[in-house]
C-alpha cells in the first residue's frame, strides 16, 4: 500500500478532488502493524457477520441514513468536504464494504421532498443470487405504491412498513 500512495504523491493532482487527496495523505500514515491490526479487526466482525448469516439470509439496512443533503457553495470547485453528512450517508455501507459483502439496494418510497429513500441487503459471501431474488421481491411488492408521480416530487410520504418488509423476505426466501 505505502507504494501506491507514494506513486500517487509524485504524479499531477489538478484533477483530483480534495476529499480524495486527504483521504490518500491519510491512508500513507498506516504502518504494516496498524494494518494487521485491521485485518485482525475485519476477521473478527466477520465472525460475528458469520454467526448472523447461520440463521438469516440476509441483514436489511436502510441504505443511507439520511437523504440527499445540499451541496456546499464551493463543492464543485474544492470537492465535497462534508464528511458529517457523507458519515451519516455511508453509516450502513460500511460493515459490508469493510468485509467484502454483497449487497443490493432497491428504492422502496420518497420522502417528504421527493427524495428516494432506499433498503439494503446485504448477503453472506456469493449470495449474490438470494440477494437479486430479495431485491426482485421487495420492488415487485413497492412498485404500484413506491413510484415517482408525474413531474418527478412525490405527492406523500411514503414509509414502508417492517412488516411488509419481513413479509418479503419470507416470500422471497420461499421461491428460492
Amino acid at each position: 500500500m505505502d507504494l501506491c500512495v507514494r506513486a500517487w504523491k509524485l504524479r499531477d493532482k489538478s484533477e483530483i478532488g480534495w476529499d480524495v487527496r486527504i483521504a490518500l495523505s491519510a491512508y500513507g500514515s498506516f504502518s504494516s502493524r496498524a494494518y494487521l491490526n485491521a485485518q485482525r479487526i475485519r476477521n473478527r466482525q466477520m465472525y460475528f457477520h458469520n454467526k448472523i448469516f447461520e440463521t438469516a439470509d440476509a441483514i436489511v439496512t436502510p441504505m443511507t441514513g439520511v437523504t440527499a443533503y445540499a451541496l456546499q457553495d464551493d463543492a464543485l470547485r474544492t470537492g465535497e468536504l462534508d464528511y458529517i453528512n457523507a458519515a451519516a450517508i455511508s453509516r450502513y455501507s460500511i460493515a459490508g464494504n469493510f468485509l467484502g459483502l454483497p449487497a443490493i439496494t432497491v428504492t422502496v418510497g420518497y420522502d417528504r421532498g421527493g427524495l428516494p429513500v432506499g433498503l439494503q441487503f446485504i448477503g453472506r459471501p456469493w449470495a449474490e443470487a438470494t440477494l437479486l431474488h430479495l431485491a426482485y421481491a421487495m420492488q415487485v411488492s413497492t412498485t404500484c405504491i413506491s413510484s415517482r408521480p408525474h413531474g418527478h416530487r412525490a405527492m406523500s410520504t411514503f414509509f414502508l412498513p417492517l412488516s411488509a418488509v419481513v413479509d418479503v423476505v419470507v416470500c422471497a426466501g420461499s421461491v428460492l
